[in-house]
């Protein structure tokens, strides 16, 4: 990333910190001021895509978004109460966000923005709902405030959709931290999950899975993470939990997963031994999985063993996961 230029200075008795910047995927430009941010997304890039890479490189927890611009390919999302699943429509044509608003959280570890838009047809007609994806076609303009704490989500199984959670019970900030480098393969590459099973082999989170097989593209690519397929039954999930743990293949660099020792339905778990899973599928066939236990409940672990096991073995894209390290510490 470019550096950031920060100029402070006194201004009626107020800090005025304005910064002007780029992310290093050139998804996007902004301002600081104070705890507001004025962005610029560039042309023909995803919105949700760039809104939430900024909002994982700047680091904000908590906050709330508006904007307006113009685009031409957007999917909106219905959510249906009775199915607990989300209904996907797609347009293609040009049209003008008259209203963008959201807010910004996280979920297991990552950030999690809560969107919804209406936008202006050439006939003058408007479409609005829940706002799944939006490719720009012309200005992209965008205020979001960082609350400076944090909020997280926690799914929800009565309503069948993920919640705020604001008052988070039973895990005394214990945090079970998994991190590793990131490297992006090409074809038939850079798919992974990564999960935690009790004593018996049940998984009780999916702490996160690569959109692209979490959807639905191990009906068609068996060879995708299959360990986790098999397990998690992606096909059962709803739209929500599948939301909930899914994300696009991010880029290059260190990526970090936290698990606050909760199940996939936002309970605390018991006290007790749980084994840790990071499957990633390297090129076709080929893919290894690392795994370790923790103690949860038990002592602080800062360095946790990890083994590996690789299936189909190939040097394409072999090194996609590296320098993982695994640690159980209290954050309190």
């Amino acid at each position: 990333m470019m550096k950031t230029l920060l100029l402070t200075a006194a201004i009626a008795g107020m800090t005025f910190l304005e910064a002007n910047a780029q992310n290093e995927q050139r998804m996007y430009t902004y301002k600081q001021i104070g705890n507001k941010y004025v962005v610029s997304v560039n042309n023909r890039e995803e919105i949700v895509k760039a809104l939430t890479t900024f909002c994982e490189e700047l680091k904000i927890l908590s906050g709330s978004i508006a904007g307006i611009g113009a685009v031409d390919e957007l999917t909106l999302r219905f959510f249906n109460p009775g199915t607990k699943k989300y209904e996907d429509k797609s347009f293609r044509e040009q049209m003008e966000i008259t209203n963008l608003t959201g807010n910004i959280s996280t979920m297991n570890g990552k950030a999690y923005l809560h969107i919804h838009a209406t936008v202006g047809r050439a006939d003058y007609s408007a479409l609005g709902g829940h706002l799944l994806a939006a490719v720009l076609n012309g200005a992209g303009e965008f205020v979001v405030e960082d609350y400076g704490t944090s909020i997280t989500r926690t799914y929800n199984p009565a309503l069948g959709l993920n919640c705020y959670d604001l008052h988070p019970k039973g895990n005394d900030g214990n945090r079970l931290t998994i991190s590793f480098q990131f490297h992006r393969g090409g074809i038939a590459s850079s798919q992974y999950a990564i999960w935690i099973e009790d004593k018996k082999g049940k998984i009780v989170r999916t702490l996160y899975a690569t959109s692209f097989t979490a959807e639905g593209g191990y009906k068609y690519r068996e060879d995708a993470i299959p360990d986790w397929v098999r397990k998690a039954e992606p096909g059962k999930m709803t739209s929500a939990q599948v939301d909930a743990v899914t994300g696009a293949t991010p880029p290059n660099g260190n990526l970090t997963y936290e698990w606050d020792g909760t199940d996939d339905n936002g309970k605390p778990v018991p006290s007790g031994v749980y084994r840790f899973f990071i499957e990633g599928s390297l090129y076709w066939k080929s893919r290894v999985v690392y795994t370790g236990e923790v103690n949860w409940g038990g002592k602080e672990q800062p360095s946790i063993p990890v083994s590996s096991r690789f299936f189909n073995p190939s040097p394409t894209n072999k090194n996609m996961i590296t320098e993982l390290k695994v640690s159980l510490v209290k954050k309190n």
